[in-house]
């Protein structure tokens, strides 16, 4: 065990097509067989999570894995429409509420057809 190096992930920037720098992301929702009534459907907001507001959701996914911050562009595509689908189609989150969240992931609204409501500009 000594040989392994622990490294502290503190803030989550990375390079975009253009040479920008976006915050990390972060998605968290409920899966419809054991949502409760009156909980949330889905939630996505900047990564780090400074204020824990995962904590009224069951799943998580996004730049809180050391898989998504490893993750070149093209990788971080793939895994914000397998997310999204996850959410979508084994989780049963309504279609239209996991979009409106997922349009917060600049990844996720270069990666939709551009004639999607909120895909970005960029084609």
């Amino acid at each position: 065990m000594a040989d392994l190096i622990s490294l502290e992930v503190t803030e989550r920037v990375f390079a975009t097509d253009d040479d920008e720098t976006e915050p990390g992301f972060m998605i968290a929702w409920n899966p419809r067989c054991v949502r409760k009534p009156n909980e949330p459907w889905i939630k996505a907001a900047p990564w780090p999570n400074r204020t824990e507001w995962t904590e009224e959701y069951l799943m998580t996914d996004g730049d809180c894995y050391a898989e998504w911050q490893r993750a070149d562009p093209v990788m971080r595509g793939l895994l914000v429409l397998a997310a999204f689908n996850t959410c979508v189609v084994r989780d049963g989150v309504p279609v239209e509420l996991a979009h409106e969240q997922f349009l917060k992931c600049p990844e996720y609204r270069r990666r939709i057809s551009p004639e999607t409501p909120g895909a970005a500009d960029w084609w």
